[in-house]
């Protein structure tokens, strides 16, 4: 190639490899990422930042998990969950 360009070239599995490697290793097929064990905690990480955003600058949040309410900034509380309409309840 006298232009410099990269031509990619592509073969007759290309998705099918895309698509696998996503569900499984090639070393002994088991997943990628297991994200059951870790999504909720590291969810629940990222939402509590966002709640001490709000709290304000120097304000530390005291969290109670089983309740799901922090307990030393009751404002804050107004952020936790929703509020449904009738006949939409859970």
């Amino acid at each position: 190639m006298s232009s410099g360009a990269y031509v990619r070239k592509h073969t007759a599995n290309q998705y099918k490899l895309s698509i696998s490697s996503c569900f499984q290793s090639k070393n002994d097929g088991t997943p990628c990422s297991n994200f059951i064990d870790s999504s909720g905690p590291l969810t629940a990480f990222a939402l509590t930042g966002h709640l001490a955003m709000f709290a304000g600058k120097g304000r530390k949040l005291q969290w109670d998990v089983e309740k799901m309410k922090v307990t030393n900034i009751p404002e804050i509380n107004k952020l936790v969950g929703r509020t449904y309409r009738k006949g939409w309840e859970l």
